[in-house]
């Protein structure tokens, strides 16, 4: 069932279909890539170039490394939803989520201009017509009591409710380390790290405020938007966007 708790107790939506309450967890990950590496560069004393460097000149040109850290995965679920899908199935909605900017106001969408504008013109429907919107065509989001259905239980007409998965997360970390050999016992170490190194802004899809997917704003100027981008909690180096520190270590 798609909840946030597992300490709640869970009222079925329909006995005539326990199907409908089978879904993906809404912490579900199709693919989670993480990879770390160390690269020290064959430089210095001993090494492939300037092998026979001594002295001042091998703590300049020796002790070189670069260390990185990916991490590319699938987008975390968000849920649409008792609806219906008109033109398209869930797959091809799924296929269609993608981020996209708008040169010209610069808001940010997670959906096609075309199934935005005929779900709003979908859910600005009345008994006597649509909106100033017109009718939907193509490929839309409807609401579950329309487009010919009309639903005795939830899930009949549609959906009980579409789970799918926001756009992709990708981040790449880069560090520059610098080790200096001082004595047989003591080294200094200095590095540079670039969090976020190319400045990946990844958004998210009905988090922290759900009106962008919620069902009961469909029909509004701002379905299909999202301002939401991710961020680590668990460190306060995560700043949302690239970040350069310093950091001087002696170790012994």
């Amino acid at each position: 069932m798609y909840g946030t708790s597992g300490s709640v107790f869970f009222q079925p939506t329909t006995l005539r279909d326990p199907s409908l309450d089978k879904n993906i967890s809404p912490f579900d990950l199709v693919h989670a890539i993480k990879a770390n590496w160390i690269w020290e560069l064959p430089v210095g004393r001993g090494q492939w170039l300037a092998g026979d460097a001594n002295g001042l000149v091998d703590r300049l040109l020796g002790g070189w490394a670069i260390h990185g850290q990916a991490r590319v995965q699938s987008g975390s679920t968000f849920s649409l939803g008792n609806i219906q899908l008109v033109g398209m199935n869930k797959r091809e909605l799924q296929d269609a989520i993608e981020i996209r900017r708008d040169p010209n106001t610069g808001l940010v969408f997670f959906l096609p201009d075309d199934i935005i504008l005929n779900a709003r013109r979908a859910f600005n429907s009345t008994a006597t017509g649509f909106s100033d919107l017109g009718a939907p065509t193509g490929k839309y989001i409807a609401l579950a009591n329309s487009n010919g259905c009309v639903q005795e239980f939830i899930g009949q007409c549609g959906f009980s409710r579409v789970v799918l998965h926001g756009p992709r997360f990708t981040r790449l970390d880069l560090s520059i380390v610098k080790k200096t050999k001082v004595t047989e016992r003591m080294n200094v170490e200095l590095r540079a790290e670039f969090l976020n190194a190319f400045n990946a802004i990844n958004f998210k899809v009905g988090s922290q405020t759900a009106a962008d997917t919620s069902i009961t704003n469909f029909g509004g100027a701002t379905f299909g938007q999202t301002a939401n981008a991710y961020q680590d909690l668990s460190t306060t180096n995560d700043v949302g966007g690239r970040m350069i520190q310093m950091v001087l270590r002696i170790n012994f």
